[in-house]
């Protein structure tokens, strides 16, 4: 048994889509033990009902709750959480105040950045993996910057 994983297909132009249509129909036809998984933030419609004479099957994930959403991205996040990632630090150079667990949930629960995230898992891991040393604040996460493909 063979598992082939394609995520985010709805970022695929029609012209891609087609093309891989294609490779998967033959794929099937070759490899009677390959079993596709196919993930998309909307419906394929499309075509996507049926590959060749293989068995589809749609399932629909619902997103995470908000509660849930706040402890997946802390959990993920490379760094600790501090007060100046909520908000702007003081002009005086006073070190960073780290917050403790149900601080920085509380915290992340009200942000902007865990409203984007819209409780997509796959979101939510990619945009705690940025939270590392080199990212001064949650302010500045490159998700809440304008036009940022990952928020949409």
């Amino acid at each position: 048994l063979s598992l082939l994983v394609i995520d985010d297909l709805h970022i695929f132009q029609e012209v891609e889509k087609d093309e891989l249509r294609l490779a998967l129909e033959g794929a099937l036809r070759l490899l009677e033990s390959l079993r596709v998984l196919l993930t998309s933030r909307c419906a394929l419609g499309g075509g996507w009902d049926s590959l060749e004479h293989s068995k589809i099957v749609s399932e629909h994930i619902a997103t995470l709750p908000r509660e849930d959403a706040a402890e997946l991205f802390q959990r993920r996040c490379a760094r600790q959480l501090y007060k100046e990632d909520f908000e702007a630090p003081p002009c005086n150079g006073t070190p960073r105040q780290p917050l403790n667990v149900s601080s920085a949930h509380e915290l992340l629960l009200q942000s902007q950045l865990l409203k984007i995230l819209d409780g997509v898992p796959g979101r939510i891991v990619s945009a705690a993996a940025l939270v590392d040393g080199n990212l001064s604040s949650l302010l500045n996460h490159p998700a809440l910057q304008p036009g940022n493909a990952s928020t949409g």
